[in-house]
């Protein structure tokens, strides 16, 4: 089994939370920082789509809190759906909170993983490719950078290019849901 790094399980939270020593909790983001006493390590829960009813879902990670690289990473190749849709929201997350750019990055793991030999479109691959697009609303075309102070041109720009990747994930949804 691999290690734990990051979780959106409640039970789980729960029962790994209650043997963590709290360290202290930050009112702005609504996060909570934590010690592992068995093995020192650094934990933090924070809540994701705060915008929705009931506060959002809560989602525990171990400290470093895993970049973009290292989220892409684990939502491409882990197992487990729940670590994936975590990873997928914390992209998310950073995308929102800390101008992380993580779109064309992602789009271009998937097609590359899709595309690999040995690669196969069974069940578990297709839930995870969906789960990874959908969590992470990769087939949304909305531009998220900045308007203000820039030029027609350099907003058509920037729609082309969430545009172009909102089509790349949509293609693969397809193919996703042919299995």
């Amino acid at each position: 089994m691999n290690e734990l790094r990051l979780t959106s399980k409640p039970e789980l939270i729960e029962k790994l939370t209650s043997d963590f020593i709290k360290i202290e909790s930050d009112s702005n983001t609504w996060g909570t920082f934590y010690l592992c006493p068995k093995t020192n390590e650094n934990w933090q829960k924070i809540y994701v789509e705060t915008e929705y009813h009931g506060g959002g879902h809560p989602v525990l990670f171990k400290l470093p809190d895993p970049r973009k690289l290292d989220l892409i990473n684990i939502a491409l190749n882990s197992e487990d759906l729940d670590e994936i849709a975590s990873a997928s929201a914390l992209l998310l997350v950073n995308e929102k909170e800390l101008k992380e750019e993580f779109r064309e990055d992602l789009i271009n793991a998937i097609e590359n993983k899709v595309s690999q030999k040995d690669f196969i479109w069974n069940k578990l691959n297709s839930e995870k490719i969906k789960s990874i697009i959908s969590e992470t609303q990769l087939f949304d075309k909305t531009n998220r950078r900045p308007i203000l102070g820039k030029k027609n041109i350099e907003i058509e720009k920037d729609f082309e290019f969430y545009k172009d990747i909102s089509e790349r994930a949509k293609k693969i949804i397809t193919t996703a849901n042919t299995v």
